[in-house]
């Protein structure tokens, strides 16, 4: 039993003992009839052919017992009394909700709802209602002032000025550039980069900081897949395509390829090194202690990943790109964006195969091979020490466990023993075919002038990858030959993430940059300035005015701290954007 807890108005405490409840628990009362005292097992639906586990109070005879249960999953429990179960029963319980039951030898009721839980969902509504009345009455705002003043649409931006890294829009060299392009086609900067990459960091920033608590916020735990899980490969996809933009570019205006290897291997240091001072802090690496120990360090990390990511397809494209076709009209013009990087997707392809190779065929030491579970309780606990399977072995064999992220997602749930990192070595294979992908997005815009052409081979990837990453998951969450898992970084898992990418890239390139409906306000600052705020955000995430001591444990106010603190970053980029502030590597 845990200690009381302030009472804040509007509280909801659960039994006798006044115990207050916290953010996705409730009260569940039960009231024996039995003669002796029974127990209550359950077992999260989440927890995946996990034992149901007794809880620690027993249920008292002829009498009320009340436990506080956590409410983000369905719970399955049942009542065992004298070696004897009763009341099997699965339920999806609500937040801060008071539930009873009555229990007896020949009765088991329904689970009885005496106190109706928080309408936690309604917060987000409302908050999806606001944020689209903004963005409408904005965009609205911006369309009149344009017709009024004939303001001219800037369309004549140089090539050189698309899009070229992670970190937002390199424009140096601008004025050599452009007077190099006589002979070039002219392309306008493609915003929807910018605008894609500033949503991405918009949620990761509001992820990071807690989502308001909310489940489709968060990570999930193994298998599946949430909005918080693609972020992540959003990124990774964008930085693809900056990589065909700005490669094309350099290679146009015949900068030397030394130097733009010189430039992709500093970048690659840059963003390795950083990621590696972040992670330096305890909010990243999950330690609270020794923090300034090179022992206990945790090396993989998220710009760690995109840095290595970056060098790997960055490299392969500045060797094996091939001189852009002229001709507009050919027998292979069709699929000139495929037939010009047959290497490339040999490479990538390749990628993927010893990914899929080492994942099934591995041998780990006292696991089945070709494990793909969270260790722990998963299977009856026959796995405890499995984690991960090849990916987990990989990491603790060459890296060693406290060079790794201590509290992986699955931890909770599956109550594993092993640290796991998300970020860790063998996930990088999949990451740079996903990256790949990006690059062949980027390369499409490159190879085709006409905006119903992109569309219709960015829309046409989209669907492809959404039906292959659905067949190698069976169309299910579990239990399929390669789960959706953004842990492992699995091959179904990328496809589903770049679908959405090719996806969501289509729908914002025609908004913003065909039809011009939407001018990207205020995600389009953000994505110019996207390693700023990461840095940032991750830096500050325990100050004011982005953090403060939450003074009730619900949903409404966590949701207000995190949009507050996100909107202090979209302030920071605008502010930035101002001033003509651009951070780039």
């Amino acid at each position: 039993m845990r200690a009381e807890s302030v009472l804040w108005p509007g509280a909801r405490s659960c039994g006798d003992s006044k115990m207050v409840l916290k953010l996705n628990e409730c009260c569940f009362d039960i009231f024996s009839s039995f003669n002796s005292s029974s127990r209550l097992y359950i077992r999260n639906s989440e927890c995946l052919e996990c034992d149901f586990t007794g809880q620690k109070s027993v249920i008292r005879p002829l009498g009320k017992t009340s436990f506080i249960l956590n409410v983000e999953y369905p719970t399955e429990f049942y009542i065992k009394n004298r070696e004897h179960a009763y009341c099997n029963r699965s339920f999806h319980f609500g937040d801060l909700g008071k539930y009873s039951m009555n229990v007896s030898h020949d009765l088991c009721s329904d689970v009885l709802v005496k106190a109706a839980p928080e309408s936690a969902w309604v917060n987000i509504a409302v908050v999806l209602s606001v944020l689209t009345t903004v963005l409408l009455g904005y965009g609205m705002y911006k369309f009149i002032a344009t017709a009024k003043c004939c303001r001219p649409v800037r369309s004549d931006v140089p090539f050189h000025e698309l899009e070229v890294n992670v970190g937002g829009t390199d424009s140096r060299n601008s004025q050599r550039t452009y007077n190099s392009q006589t002979r070039c086609r002219r392309h306008s900067r493609i915003a929807a980069i910018d605008v894609f990459r500033g949503i991405a960091i918009t949620l990761m920033i509001f992820v990071n900081y807690g989502g308001g608590g909310y489940r489709i916020f968060r990570h999930s735990p193994w298998d599946g897949l949430t909005v918080a899980d693609l972020v992540f490969p959003w990124f990774i996809w964008l930085m693809g395509v900056s990589v065909a933009l700005s490669l094309r570019s350099k290679l146009r205006t015949s900068v030397p390829r030394k130097k733009i290897l010189t430039h992709i291997l500093n970048r690659t240091l840059i963003l390795i090194i950083l990621g590696l001072v972040i992670n330096s802090g305890s909010s990243s690496h999950g330690r609270s202690s020794d923090l300034d120990s090179f022992s206990s360090l945790r090396i993989p990390g998220v710009l760690q990943r995109i840095g290595l990511t970056y060098c790997i397809v960055a490299l392969t494209e500045l060797v094996f790109a091939r001189p852009q076709r002229n001709e507009q009209y050919g027998p292979w013009n069709l699929c000139a964006d495929v037939v010009d990087s047959i290497v490339q997707w040999v490479i990538a392809l390749a990628f993927v195969a010893a990914h899929a190779f080492i994942t099934f065929m591995l041998p780990v030491p006292g696991c089945p091979t070709g494990y793909l579970g969270p260790g722990g309780r998963h299977r009856h606990s026959q796995f405890e020490n499995c984690t991960g399977g090849a990916a987990g072995y990989i990491d603790r064999l060459l890296l060693s466990e406290n060079h790794l992220y201590q509290h992986p997602t699955c931890q909770k749930i599956y109550q594993t023993r092993l640290p796991y990192d998300p970020e860790g070595l063998l996930g990088t294979m999949t990451s740079v075919f996903c990256a790949f992908l990006g690059l062949h997005a980027g390369r499409i815009i490159l190879c085709y002038e006409n905006t119903a052409s992109r569309l219709l081979r960015w829309l046409t990837w989209g669907m492809l990858l959404g039906l292959i990453g659905s067949l190698l998951c069976n169309f299910m969450e579990n239990d399929g030959f390669v789960p959706i898992n953004k842990n492992l970084w699995s091959i179904s898992y990328v496809c589903i993430a770049s679908s959405s990418s090719f996806i969501i890239f289509s729908g914002l390139y025609w908004l913003v940059d065909y039809r011009r409906f939407y001018g990207g306000f205020p995600f389009v600052y953000a994505g110019m300035n996207a390693l700023v705020l990461y840095v940032g955000h991750d830096i500050l995430k325990k100050f004011l005015p982005w953090y403060w001591k939450p003074y009730s444990q619900t949903h409404m106010e966590l949701l207000a701290m995190n949009i507050t603190a996100t909107a202090i970053w979209l302030l920071i980029a605008f502010i930035l954007y101002r001033h003509n502030i651009l951070v780039v590597l």
